[in-house]
C-alpha cells in the first residue's frame, strides 16, 4: 500500500490494535507493504500501541517478495475508504487470500461480503471482522479455500473482451452506424 493519508494506514493500525486487544497475545501479525510519506506517522502508532513484535514495516518489495508476503498470509487489509478498484486487493484475492475492505469501493467489484472475505461499514466493523476471523472455528479456512478455487473473474480474456467492445463501439460512432440497442 501506499503510506499515504487517503491509503489510511495510520487507522489500520488503530483498527489492528483494536482487534489485538480482544484477542490472545501473539494471534494478529500485520505485516505493511509499501512505502510513503505516512511512513513515520505510521511507525509512530505502531509504538503507541506497543505492537512492535506485531507489526512489521517492509517497505516497497519486488513482486517475488510481494508473492512470498501473499503466499504467508491468511487476510488481505484495505481500509481506504476512497478506492477505485482496488488492484492490490485483486491481487491478494487472486492469491487466495481473504480480502476485509470498505464498503462503497470499487473492492466490492471482484469481493462478495461474505464469499470471498468481508465488506464493513468502518474500522471498528473491520476490527470486528479480523477478531471474528481469528476466533469463530472454520470461518477463516472456509474463506481461504473458496478464494483460492475460485479465481476472481478480472482476468486479461475479461479486459481484452471489454477493451475489444469499446473499440467497436467507437468505431461504430465514427461510422455513424446506430449504437445496439439504442432507440431511435
Amino acid at each position: 500500500m501506499r503510506l499515504a493519508p487517503r491509503k489510511r494506514a495510520v487507522p489500520l493500525v488503530d483498527l489492528v490494535a483494536s482487534a489485538a486487544s480482544r484477542l490472545p497475545a501473539g494471534a494478529v501479525r500485520l505485516d505493511v507493504l509499501g512505502d510513503g510519506p505516512d511512513r513515520g506517522r505510521v511507525a509512530a502508532r505502531v509504538a503507541y500501541h506497543g505492537l512492535g513484535e506485531a507489526v512489521r514495516l517492509r517497505g516497497r518489495l519486488p513482486r517475488a517478495e510481494v508473492r512470498a508476503a501473499y503466499a504467508d498470509a491468511d487476510v488481505f487489509l484495505a481500509p481506504a475508504e476512497l478506492e477505485a478498484f482496488g488492484i492490490a486487493a485483486l491481487e491478494a484475492r487472486a492469491a487466495g487470500l481473504v480480502v476485509l475492505a470498505r464498503r462503497g469501493t470499487g473492492i466490492e467489484e471482484f469481493v462478495t461480503d461474505g464469499v470471498d472475505g468481508f465488506l464493513v461499514a468502518d474500522d471498528a466493523a473491520m476490527a470486528y471482522a479480523v477478531v471474528r476471523l481469528a476466533r469463530e472455528p472454520g470461518l477463516l479456512p472456509t474463506l481461504r479455500d473458496h478464494n483460492r478455487s475460485f479465481l476472481p473473474d478480472h482476468g486479461w480474456d475479461r479486459v481484452l473482451a471489454a477493451a475489444r467492445g469499446q473499440y467497436d463501439r467507437a468505431r461504430a460512432l465514427r461510422a455513424g452506424a446506430p449504437m445496439a440497442g439504442a432507440a431511435g
